[in-house]
């Protein structure tokens, strides 16, 4: 059940780091890929 819980949380963060990056284009590429790579090191 935590995991389930980790896991929805890590697709928010997918989600929310991909619609940054295409609102802010080339700036925002960089923080998206961090909080990618914390959301697949997190499961």
């Amino acid at each position: 059940m935590g995991n389930m819980t980790l896991f929805i949380a890590g697709i928010a963060i997918l989600s929310v780091g991909t619609y940054l990056m295409r609102l802010g284009g080339g700036k925002t590429r960089q923080p998206a890929g961090i909080l990618g790579a914390f959301a697949s090191t997190t499961f």
